[in-house]
């Protein structure tokens, strides 16, 4: 009976250690978690608008998306001057490129079987 309490003292010793030992590793585990969510909490809030602040300026991501469309934007305008550019000057260089040749719309009557 001795030697069965001996041990469960000992058990009973080892595993409050062990509990002691979980439970401080816990409370530093917690600590960092904490620590971690007050750094990124800021990051956060810029990167995400909640709208409910009129007088802050707008967040990175707003900033971004705001760019983004004016890229969009700027890159549709930007083609649509190419195409305009280049019909004007296709329609500058075609009379050189056959001074002498016939309409087609003549050569289309000469050639047509009716």
């Amino acid at each position: 009976m001795a030697a069965s309490n001996s041990n469960i003292q000992k058990l009973r010793s080892e595993q409050t250690a062990s509990a002691s030992l979980r439970l401080h590793s816990a409370q530093e585990l917690s600590l960092l978690g904490h620590s971690l969510v007050d750094e990124l909490t800021p990051l956060f809030g810029q990167l995400l608008s909640d709208n409910s602040h009129p007088d802050e300026g707008p967040t990175l991501l707003e900033d971004l998306e705001a760019m983004h469309r004016c890229l969009r934007e700027q890159e549709s305008v930007k083609a649509y001057v190419q195409v305009i550019h280049r019909a004007l000057l296709l329609r500058y260089v075609a009379p050189f490129l056959t001074p002498s040749a016939p309409s087609q719309t003549s050569q289309r009557g000469r050639y047509s079987r009716d």
